[in-house]
């Protein structure tokens, strides 16, 4: 029996999870250590992470169950025979551990331990269910002010074990450190040696065959994917090449042009309309999502408590013409997902600033 693991050195593994059934997110550090599973392993994982809704206490009784379609929906398990390498997948999920170095900081001990306790499955139902360690629930429960989250749309299609990894990897400055925003253009130089390890490729020491195998086809499918969140061009770093030997490579990021706002907004300047700055109307992750439970009536509570509902809110966008003729706003999950996307724009923020108000919501401490 072969023991995979997740090797990261001198940080703890934080996963948080938000209340949406397709949203994933977890720690930045998570980001950076080497994520050593196969492409079906990490669609499991991560349908499974996207589960736990915000403010869950987390247990090792805790079960999570995926149906086939589930991983459908992210371009794979398509055959026939899909569902028998689904079990095995969830099986093998028993072998793979995890390395924190160190977590007990009195003894200086490193400890290894399992992903999963458990695994089940369903034939009728064609449907597997996993059942995460106890040792990493106290990791699942954490929750830090940095993290990569990307709704599981966005890793939909990805056929390389390489892609999620890299995609993931390159979100960590995609937003501005001062006022939350996403930017439009990034970019970042990775050692060559940190990078094989993130994307679990060291087997590929030769920087050729790195690029052909690696390199080229997660940047090709990231490029060519309809839902991913930017483009990427990637170059060798010459400053940092030890003669002719490739050490770093460095990575040009764009945001897609249909998610592009203001190219210089002026962060501080009042809106006379809506009386809120872009700084103020830049939401964080959390905030959006927050609002975008609240305004599809995924979270009803807060609209009524303040004597309002799903449809004025709809009513309220449609007045503004804002919704698209396409729009099926009778599937709320569809209806959260418009939002969602909309909500990363300022503009939007302030022009549904009046509803906004009447919930209480908290611009920037205003």
């Amino acid at each position: 029996m072969h023991l995979y693991r997740y090797t990261i050195s001198k940080i703890s593994l934080q996963l948080f999870m938000l209340k949406d059934p397709n949203l994933v997110k977890y720690s930045n550090k998570v980001v950076r250590s080497a994520q050593r599973l196969s492409l079906l392993e990490q669609r499991i994982v991560f349908s499974a992470i996207a589960q736990v809704p915000l403010g869950t206490e987390i247990t090792s009784e805790d079960k999570f169950y995926l149906r086939l379609e589930d991983l459908k929906k992210l371009g794979g398990a398509v055959s026939n025979d899909s569902y028998e390498l689904l079990k095995e997948a969830a099986d093998r999920l028993l072998t793979r551990t995890i390395t924190l170095a160190p977590i007990d900081r009195k003894k200086g001990m490193t400890w290894t331990f399992l992903w999963c306790q458990a695994s089940g499955y369903n034939d009728e139902k064609r449907m597997i269910g996993i059942q995460f360690s106890s040792m990493i629930i106290p990791f699942l429960k954490e929750v830090r002010e940095r993290f990569v989250q990307y709704d599981l749309e966005e890793i939909t299609g990805f056929r390389s074990v390489y892609t999620q990894p890299l995609y993931a990897r390159l979100m960590l400055h995609m937003r501005n450190k001062d006022t939350g925003g996403i930017k439009q253009r990034w970019s970042e130089t990775i050692p060559l040696d940190e990078l094989r390890l993130t994307l679990d490729a060291e087997k590929y020491s030769a920087f050729g065959q790195f690029k052909l195998r690696v390199l080229n086809v997660a940047v090709q499918q990231i490029n060519e994917s309809v839902y991913t969140r930017f483009t990427v061009k990637w170059s060798i770093d010459e400053d940092s090449k030890i003669g002719k030997r490739v050490t770093a490579i460095r990575f040009s990021m764009s945001l897609r042009p249909h998610l592009v706002t203001d190219p210089e907004p002026d962060t501080d300047t009042v809106d006379w309309v809506s009386g809120l700055t872009r700084r103020q109307a830049t939401l964080t992750e959390p905030q959006i999502v927050m609002v975008a439970d609240w305004l599809s009536g995924k979270n009803k509570t807060v609209l009524e408590k303040h004597g309002t509902n799903v449809s004025e809110v709809y009513e309220f966008l449609r007045r503004q013409k804002q919704i698209p003729a396409k729009l099926d706003a009778n599937n709320p999950d569809e209806y959260k997902k418009w939002l969602r996307k909309k909500l990363i724009d300022p503009e939007f923020v302030m022009l549904i600033s009046p509803i906004l108000r009447k919930l209480e919501f908290n611009f920037g401490g205003l």
